[in-house]
């Protein structure tokens, strides 16, 4: 089996930044990830590599709003696009039981507030 197909059966995605293997959410990595990603990181890094003139079939974005159990809407912005299930783990480190969308601007113009707290 291909080792980035295996990788995201394992529900981890798998990025390059500078040539370095980056895997999300790291939060969620065991021991036996980790030695799965030491043995496999040639072509791990080879798949992505090739993957790079691939069209992306799933949409990344950098704002997100993330609904808690309350009701109140939040806003999330990564550092980098990401995946829905890359934003979704990332709010539930915080929030857990959220649930999140991609923000649009225009169409999602509504008051909330922001993950820092500001307005």
């Amino acid at each position: 089996m291909d080792a980035l197909v295996e990788l995201k059966q394992r529900g981890f995605s798998a990025r390059t930044y500078d040539g370095r293997l980056a895997i999300s959410p790291a939060n969620k990595l065991t021991e036996s990830d980790r030695d799965f990603v030491r043995q496999n990181r040639e072509a791990l890094l080879a798949a992505l590599r090739d993957a790079v003139t691939a069209p992306i079939s799933v949409p990344l974005y950098r704002v997100w709003d993330v609904k808690l159990p309350s009701g109140q809407i939040v806003r999330m912005v990564s550092p980098e696009a990401c995946t829905g299930a890359e934003a979704l783990a990332a709010a539930q480190f915080r929030w857990t039981d959220c649930r999140v969308k991609p923000y649009r601007l225009g169409k999602d113009a509504h008051d909330v507030k922001t993950a820092n707290g500001g307005a």
